[in-house]
């Protein structure tokens, strides 16, 4: 029996091996779908040098912004399904992209990816100039409703969920949609500088391109979208507590191309995973303003988030993209 049991071990060894010990064989190329310090770059760094120093494997980061993440994620299907390619997205602009531009998109966002795992999760805030008269959730909507169209408020995106937010609250004061500019942007670096100068009223976006302006005390938050006071802000207001249900909160995560070797896959869940927990990470989330969901640490939880995402948020978005 034991020479039996030798054989099988000699014939069936290396499969095993590969199957639970898959790692790259070659450096692995992420695509980012927005520019340099975005919420998926910021989110990525945090965990490269970690994956990097414990594993021994390189990443190549490779931009590809615009278009909501649609030029992306187009590239990112026309490469190779090579288990070495990975695509950043985010639980809402991803999933979102059928409905705001249904006449290019030829992939279900759910269904044509292998999800792998989420790597931090950040809200919304609304802010402006520092030291500006208007500096609360309450001067904010008596500004919005105070507007007319000859003279509309100027407020700057990067992308569409912000409109969406915007549009939220315009409809629960009831007033005319035009007296809401959106001026829109690919760089929400371009867009800070432009709010700081005042040539831009206000900001609404993700929390990490801020954090710097923030601290030095050349932009204020007048409002986050969170759906529950941020630690590492305690003291700036929540929308929703101003206009019932106006939440937003989006996980940025790792996605591989649909049928990718599942040890393959496995593998960058656990390093992703781990990465994201560890002491290191967590103080860089801290430090750049954003925090991380469990669930999405999981692949069915990733995948699950995004569904949830696209129930919550797809009404408001075929208000707009009609």
């Amino acid at each position: 029996m034991k020479k039996i049991f030798l054989c099988l071990l000699l014939v069936l060894g290396p499969g095993i091996v590969y199957a639970n010990d898959w790692s790259p064989s070659k450096p692995v190329k992420i695509i980012i779908p927005a520019p340099p310090g975005s919420l998926h770059d910021s989110g990525f760094k945090s965990i490269q040098p970690i994956i990097e120093k414990t594993t021994g494997a390189k990443f190549i980061i490779e931009y590809k912004p615009g278009a909501a993440g649609l030029i992306a994620t187009k590239y990112f299907l026309d490469l190779p399904a090579d288990d070495h390619t990975l695509l950043a997205a985010t639980s809402i602009s991803h999933v979102m992209s059928v409905i705001t531009h249904p006449q290019v998109v030829s992939w279900n966002p759910l269904d044509d990816f292998q999800f792998v795992s989420g790597m931090l999760t950040g809200t919304l805030v609304i802010a402006n100039r520092y030291n500006h008269s208007i500096n609360t959730p309450e001067k904010f909507l008596q500004h919005l409703k105070s507007a007319d169209i000859k003279n509309p408020v100027s407020i700057g995106v990067t992308f569409p969920n912000q409109e969406v937010a915007i549009y939220h609250i315009i409809e629960f004061l009831g007033l005319d949609p035009k007296i809401v500019k959106f001026i829109k942007y690919n760089d929400p670096s371009k867009l800070l500088v432009d709010v700081v100068r005042g040539d831009v009223e206000y900001w609404i976006g993700a929390i990490p391109p801020t954090v710097s302006l923030y601290r030095s005390k050349e932009i204020q938050y007048i409002g986050s979208l969170s759906d529950r006071p941020l630690d590492f802000l305690p003291n700036v207001p929540l929308m929703k507590d101003h206009v019932p249900g106006l939440t937003q909160l989006s996980t940025v995560g790792i996605l591989m191309h649909k049928g990718s070797n599942p040890a393959a896959v496995k593998w960058f869940n656990e390093q992703i995973s781990k990465a994201v927990r560890s002491d290191e990470t967590k103080k860089i989330r801290y430090q750049g303003l954003v925090s991380i969901d469990e669930e999405s640490l999981t692949v069915d939880g990733f995948r699950n988030l995004m569904r949830k995402s696209f129930d919550n948020l797809s009404p408001g978005y075929r208000k707009i993209y009609k």
